[in-house]
């Protein structure tokens, strides 16, 4: 039985290959998008899971997204030093809200 449902599924992908059903994904020939779940504790990933598919996101994780942002707009060359110093003060205080709220989770 197991080796007939491998064959079937071997022979979809086949066959979707041939028909270019691969070619021209969105995303094709990037990484993977980082998860926005790695650092937190194995016990919430599971529900944050369900919450960000029905459209909430917890705060730790837009914490997460919010310091990625920030580091992203960092990379910038045409920003001032003032600038860059006011987005580097941004990361840390963000740093130490997600550092606090996730070693919360951790008593």
């Amino acid at each position: 039985m197991e080796d007939k449902r491998q064959s079937i599924i071997e022979e979809a992908i086949a066959k979707a290959v041939r028909e270019g059903q691969f070619e021209k994904l969105p995303g094709a020939g990037k990484p993977l998008p980082p998860d926005a779940f790695k650092d937190a504790p194995e016990e919430l990933k599971a529900g944050w899971r369900i919450l960000k598919n029905a459209g909430f996101v917890p705060a730790e994780v837009e914490l997460k997204q919010k310091i990625g942002n920030f580091r992203e707009a960092l990379q910038s060359p045409d920003l001032s030093l003032e600038q860059r110093k006011k987005l580097i003060k941004k990361i840390q205080l963000a740093e130490v809200e997600l550092n606090i709220k996730m070693e919360s989770y951790r008593r």
